[in-house]
């Protein structure tokens, strides 16, 4: 009898199981589905520190909470407005294009912002406006427990959530209007267990693990002419669009291990790094490549700005995080939610686990000059602590809109130039 050569077995079970998972990733159909049809799920990366108990309450989604409705005409809202007081899963702000017969400053000044969002509990989409109180439904497609959703645009959206099997499950959905006017969400499955996911290029870019490592691959938005451009041995990445070239891709935080930032060109694979060596590093990127982040060292917490074409970095003396902050469309201005008490070495961790919770005051950062300016405070408005995350800019930088990550409810802001 001749002797079995193990390793020659090993190589070939690698190959086919190589080849599968390449034929199965590019030759595999896309499910096409309606959201309606799928069964009860459970979010991942639940947040112990969260309120939010997956259950819906539509009692008061068309009331603004009482301190909100004083002295209110249809056409005025507060400056710092609680849009939901149920927990939304993404939101998009979007300009509605005004009457060509006003005058030109006259429709700026009244031009009407829509945000459009999608709840957390329910997956019904709403949208009201920056000038009205008015909540209006949208879609009633239900679609429990979502964790997480990323717009497109007002009419395409990624919707991700967990399934009873524990397999991270997205769909990358459209509002599509029925024969009654109606509209309701349809669309396609993405591939399971995607690790990250952003808007690119008109497309997206997710990355998967492959049991080595990962692999990033854009596509666009119905999963087809997919490629693969991305390949690390490692899985913890946080990643961001910069431009319809560029992706930043970031270490996740440790308070150990140094982290690291790159910018990776889709046009020609290079991968490079741009700042590294920073404990519990976090970064915000801008379509400039000028970087806000924060790291730990002997003195504490420390935000910093790297500056792209100068290659320096200035201190800033705010004590916040990145994912508190968003840079407005000319990439001079960064607002940002700053916490009332300076975090400590682990709170960064310990807040993406819902372990710690802030209030938060809002600052605006002038990235030319370096001066700092303070806004406002929602306990001044009687609105009690606010946690906040996830901020977006509409496109004439006026307005803020942003989530309470204690609640998860969404909240908007006027700036206003006598805020300043």
């Amino acid at each position: 009898m001749k002797n079995i050569d193990i390793k020659k077995i090993i190589i070939i079970l690698v190959v086919l199981i190589g080849g599968y998972f390449i034929y199965s990733f590019f030759f595999g159909k896309n499910e096409v589905s309606s959201i309606d049809k799928l069964e009860t799920f459970f979010p991942f990366n639940s947040e112990e520190g969260s309120n939010y108990n997956g259950e819906s309450d539509f009692t008061n989604i068309n009331n603004p909470s009482s301190s909100n409705l004083t002295d209110l005409s249809a056409n005025s809202v507060p400056v710092l407005r609680q849009i939901t007081n149920t927990p939304v899963a993404g939101v998009i702000i979007f300009k509605v294009v005004a009457s060509s017969t006003a005058p030109q400053e006259e429709s700026a000044e009244k031009t009407n912002q829509i945000i459009r969002y999608i709840e957390k509990a329910t997956g019904h989409i709403y949208e009201t406006s920056t000038n009205s109180p008015t909540q209006t439904r949208i879609s009633n497609t239900t679609i429990p427990k979502i964790q997480e959703t990323l717009w497109l645009d007002k009419e395409s959206l990624i919707i991700r959530y967990l399934d009873d099997n524990n397999i991270i499950k997205t769909f990358s959905a459209n509002l599509r209007e029925n024969e009654l006017g109606d509209k309701q969400l349809e669309g396609i499955f993405l591939p399971d267990d995607i690790q990250s996911l952003i808007s690119f290029n008109n497309g997206i870019f997710y990355l998967l693990e492959n049991g080595q490592g990962s692999l990033g691959v854009i596509s666009d938005k119905n999963n087809e002419n997919k490629k693969i451009i991305f390949e690390s041995p490692l899985k913890e990445w946080l990643i961001r669009e910069i431009d319809d070239r560029y992706i930043n891709f970031t270490t996740k935080p440790e308070t150990i291990i140094p982290g690291y930032s790159f910018l990776l060109d889709t046009k020609t694979g290079s991968f490079n790094k741009v700042i590294g060596d920073k404990k519990n590093l976090s970064t915000l990127t801008s379509n400039l490549f000028n970087i806000l982040y924060s790291e730990y060292d002997k003195s504490g917490l420390k935000l910093s700005i790297y500056n792209n074409k100068e290659k320096i970095s200035s201190e800033i003396s705010l004590g916040t995080f990145p994912e508190k902050c968003v840079w407005d469309k000319e990439n001079i201005y960064i607002y940002c939610g700053v916490p009332l008490e300076k975090p400590s070495q682990s709170d960064l961790i310990n807040w993406y686990k819902g372990k710690v919770s802030f209030s938060d005051d809002v600052w605006r950062i002038n990235t030319e000059t370096n001066n700092l300016e303070y806004l406002v405070s929602p306990m001044e408005f009687e609105e009690g602590e606010i946690d906040i995350i996830n901020p977006i800019l509409n496109e004439e930088n006026n307005y803020l809109v942003f989530m309470n990550k204690k609640d998860y409810s969404l909240w908007g802001l006027k700036l206003r130039k006598n805020l300043f």
